[in-house]
């Protein structure tokens, strides 16, 4: 199974709070966290920075990328961009709006075809 993905909550009352993921949502943008006192939030992925994201999978949902599935290599904290490797090989940067989580059920699903 894959490691909890990490967020740090980036604004609001629950700023610098940071917690794991623990479901995201059909739409792939917000997310359930558990944060330190146990108590469960939904965040935006804009609200939020994912720590150590590597491995993460993702389907772009803006741009000329949209619907292509990727992982994320990793976050760059100066200009808030994720880069995202799709199986061609090509790395993308883009911003957390311009791309839902995939839960794990579904990446199952995606990797192992019934």
């Amino acid at each position: 199974a894959m490691s909890k993905v990490i967020a740090e909550i980036k604004e609001g009352e629950l700023q610098g709070e940071i917690g794991t993921v623990e479901e995201i949502d059909t739409s792939g943008q917000r997310l359930i966290i558990r944060i330190l006192s146990n108590r469960l939030v939904t965040k935006r992925l804009s609200e939020v920075n994912l720590m150590h994201p590597r491995g993460v999978c993702v389907m772009m949902r803006l741009g000329k990328h949209t619907g292509r599935f990727g992982l994320i290599e990793g976050y760059n904290q100066e200009d808030g961009l994720y880069s995202i490797r799709f199986a061609s090989g090509d790395i993308v940067r883009e911003r957390g709006v311009a791309f839902q989580l995939i839960p794990r059920n579904l990446v199952a699903q995606l990797h192992y075809p019934k």
